[in-house]
């Protein structure tokens, strides 16, 4: 019988994985998954293959995503009766005897693994540089047992990062084996492709805190949050996806956005049908909250948000959060329809801090403020000021649209201030990294000197800053 490889390759001929296992006695079958474009490298990936009824080569010329290559090749190797499967990176390879060492291993194992891999010898350009670690979905073994119990990878995590997290968090959770060959048997150039193709690393970069927010609300743990046993903490979910519902596994939880090649969170699918800004549509905040309060959205039970518009954020937040009173502030009366039995709306200019501040002495803390309101730098810096004493311990206070602060938008949003809210945000990012090495607070206003330190985190992400206090 013979041994499946299944190898996804972008930019980079696997010369040296292909010597290094055509060194063995042992016959393998290949199945060459290309997802790049250049045309030089298809012609040395055909010549490879041309008349040799033991390479599957599939030439896509395109990234349709690890995970799918991944699941077609699996089930072709099935088909085609391999004794067992690996799963390869194009930039790693065996040292010598090491593939028949490898095999010689897997075939020690018994049935009920999840999966076997290898210890590897990371290369100096590796992220993890000249670091001997365990190769995991690198270089493996996807065990019968795991295809039997699990099934195959969620297609939802494309291009890359975190299908393979996803799997070995499955295997976990059913309770099946990770082995591990503890000889150096491969030696692994990291992450080649991406030091090399500028264009397939935009894409994957592009994915990454996509990929990782689909992946905390499916399995929780976001910032301190408990982990879940099963998807999305439902227990009606199974941890078995199929190979025929690979491609949307959940189709209840969550749907494909046609904005993007990606898939999103719950908070985002909400906010994309109540047609809200802040989703994947226009602005993309939707998977950073999704990510941060999706373990936690029981216990939330109060939010302040500056500006009403539509409405639309209001009945997202009554949605998302079902314990959740929303109070809300905005100047315009006819926001006042708006306002429902968990939704409180108040009239009030954000620049009126007055009016705000005894509105907020009427109000105990909040869980949750988001400031989505005139985007004024003098507004937003003051009304954080005067806001964030009331946020709880644990909260997150939220500033949207922190891009009115650069060369674009200067001068329709400084009215006069020459100070925007990320150089302000910049002088608290200071007092907290710098701590009690900065001897001269004179730089910084009360309000910095009292509760910067109070701030346990400030994260930036696209248009907007995330800021947790202790």
């Amino acid at each position: 019988m013979m041994i499946g490889i299944i190898v996804t390759v972008y930019s980079n001929y696997p010369e040296q994985l292909f010597d290094s296992c055509s060194k063995s006695d042992i016959p393998v079958r290949w199945y060459i998954f290309f997802h790049g474009t250049n045309d030089e490298l298809e012609n040395r990936l055909q010549d490879f293959s041309r008349g040799k009824t033991n390479v599957i080569y599939l030439p896509y010329k395109k990234n349709r995503g690890l995970s799918k290559s991944w699941n077609d090749g699996l089930r072709l190797s099935e088909g085609y009766g391999d004794e067992f499967t690996l799963i390869i990176n194009d930039d790693l390879s065996f040292r010598e005897n090491g593939f028949s060492q490898f095999i010689e291993y897997i075939r020690t194992l018994p049935y009920g693994y999840g999966i076997a891999t290898v210890m590897g010898q990371e290369s100096e350009n590796s992220p993890a540089s000249g670091q001997v670690i365990p190769q995991e979905l690198a270089c493996c073994v996807i065990g019968k047992a795991a295809l039997d119990v699990i099934g195959y990878f969620d297609q939802n995590f494309t291009p890359a990062y975190f299908e393979d997290t996803d799997y070995m968090t499955r295997i976990r959770r059913a309770g099946l084996s990770i082995e591990i060959d503890q000889r150096i048997l491969v030696d692994h150039d990291r992450s080649k492709t991406l030091r090399t193709d500028s264009t397939a690393k935009k894409i994957v970069q592009n994915a990454f805190g996509l990929n990782e927010a689909y992946y905390r609300a499916k399995w929780g743990g976001g910032g301190g949050g408990p982990e879940f046993q099963t998807p999305f903490n439902n227990p009606d979910l199974s941890l078995y996806i199929s190979y025929e519902d690979a491609d949307n596994p959940y189709p209840n939880t969550l749907k494909y956005s046609g904005n993007t090649n990606y898939n999103h969170g719950e908070m985002d699918l909400i906010g994309r049908e109540l047609n809200t800004d802040k989703s994947s549509k226009v602005h993309g905040f939707l998977d950073h909250y999704d990510y941060l309060f999706s373990s936690r959205r029981d216990d939330i039970s109060s939010i302040l948000e500056v500006g009403v518009g539509s409405g639309s954020s209001l009945r997202l937040w009554e949605k998302y959060f079902p314990n959740a009173k929303i109070a809300a502030i905005d100047n315009n009366y006819n926001t006042l329809k708006f306002s429902s039995d968990r939704s409180e709306i108040f009239i009030s200019d954000q620049s009126d801090i007055m009016r705000i501040t005894n509105f907020l002495r009427q109000k105990e803390e909040f869980n949750i403020i988001i400031d989505d309101g005139s985007h004024v730098w003098g507004d937003q810096i003051t009304f954080f000021k005067t806001a964030f004493p009331y946020l709880s311990r644990g909260g997150f206070f939220i500033i949207e649209n922190i891009d009115t602060s650069y060369e674009k938008y200067v001068e329709s949003f400084s009215k006069g201030s020459q100070l925007s809210m990320r150089d302000y945000l910049f002088q608290l990012t200071d007092i907290i990294s710098g701590d009690g090495a900065i001897n001269n607070f004179s730089v910084f206003d009360e309000f910095a000197i009292s509760y910067a330190r109070a701030i346990e985190s400030i994260e930036f992400v696209r248009r907007g800053c995330i800021i947790r206090r202790k």
